[in-house]
């Protein structure tokens, strides 16, 4: 694939309450976009640190304007749900205003749904809507490859957020309109009827739809299926199960495999 000579480049993070996910996506005259490294992970300051100083002394030697673009939380928390993961994104949020305010780009504010509005014309698209969009506008016509940077199967959902935020702020930045290319209207449009089509066939199954779970849900699942794994080997290499009933493992040490 080849590119014309880039205009704009963002690190776009969409926070979440332990861990978040972050895309450096740049712009090009020819109104293409590469990706050009994504990571998930916890605020992992000195990593956030480097990546902002590296940003700022590349693009700006180049006079590429370049921008961190922060991805916040708008809305209500509804009565009967844990506020917990809410605020901990906020406070992770903050942390990395810190970060960028001390060092490298500044930063940019910008709600979720803002985003999803100017991209799908819609605030809440499925995940399903996300990813159609992400592979149409990265999948090398010539290869049928995707032009991106490795990503787990686990970090997909946030990862794919973070690419087409990253894609709606150089577009602000730039001050241009968001224009899909032909494939991506369409996979986008494939994927809201595959959606639509489900939700209707729920509903006359008599059933409601099940909810995505939270970002927060979908990591304690993450960490109890390393926990079974965790437990599974200690199974195998002879640890009693009187002995694992006493050990105390937290998520962290048993992802290292560490017993504390």
């Amino acid at each position: 694939m080849t590119f014309s000579d880039p205009v704009a480049a963002v690190l776009f993070v969409d926070p979440g309450s332990t861990k978040h996910a972050f895309a450096e996506v740049i712009g090009f005259a020819d109104g293409s976009f590469k990706v050009v490294r994504v990571w998930y992970d916890t605020t992992n300051r000195i990593r956030l640190t480097n990546a902002l100083h590296v940003m700022a002394r590349e693009y700006q030697a180049k006079r590429i304007p370049a921008q961190f673009v922060i991805e916040t939380i708008v809305g209500v928390i509804y009565p009967g749900r844990d506020p917990e993961p809410v605020f901990a994104t906020l406070r992770n949020e903050g942390r990395m205003m810190e970060i960028a305010d001390a060092h490298g780009l500044g930063f940019k504010e910008k709600p979720a749904p803002e985003w999803r509005k100017e991209f799908f014309n819609i605030v809440g698209p499925d995940d399903l809507e996300v990813a159609a969009a992400v592979e149409a506008f990265f999948r090398d016509p010539s290869t049928k490859q995707l032009d991106l940077p490795p990503i787990l199967h686990v970090e997909q959902a946030h990862i794919y957020d973070a690419i087409i935020g990253g894609i709606v702020a150089i577009c602000n930045l730039l001050k241009r309109p968001i224009l899909l290319p032909t494939s991506v209207a369409q996979a986008i449009a494939r994927a809201r009827f595959e959606v639509q089509s489900r939700k209707q066939k729920q509903k006359a199954d008599g059933g409601k739809e099940k909810r995505k779970p939270t970002r927060a849900k979908r990591e304690a699942t993450s960490a109890k299926s390393a926990e079974t794994k965790a437990k599974n080997h200690l199974r195998r290499a002879g640890v009693t199960e009187e002995a694992l009933a006493a050990a105390t493992i937290t998520t962290t040490a048993i992802a290292k495999g560490v017993r504390r």
